[in-house]
């Protein structure tokens, strides 16, 4: 009866340290996504600040000399702020997988 308690117990001891490993792998995984996904957030809050570069881009048409060259700048631009619309919507995307598979 002795070997039987002591065969369990070992084996339930392996089971949480493996259970504990591969927990802690998985909270550092999260931890790393949630790293970079506020990284990008932050880029994108310092680099691609939507109302200065509207701003920017109502400055320039207001000073654009000629209608071919506003048209092809707006163009340009619209590309522009959708490519930013873009990447808030993958950042808000990867917070919110961040969100969900983060340990409550």
């Amino acid at each position: 009866m002795a070997d039987i308690e002591a065969l369990v117990s070992a084996a339930c001891q392996k089971a949480i340290e493996v259970l504990k490993s591969e927990l802690l792998k998985t909270f550092l995984g999260i931890t790393e996504r949630l790293d970079t996904v506020e990284r990008q957030l932050s880029a994108m809050n310092h680099n691609n600040d939507l109302s200065a570069r509207v701003l920017d881009i109502k400055g320039t048409l207001d000073n654009a000399g000629t209608a071919a060259a506003t048209t092809d700048r707006v163009e340009e631009y619209l590309k522009e702020i959708e490519g930013t619309r873009s990447d808030a919507r993958a950042a808000i995307c990867a917070a919110n997988d961040v969100e969900q598979w983060s340990p409550k």
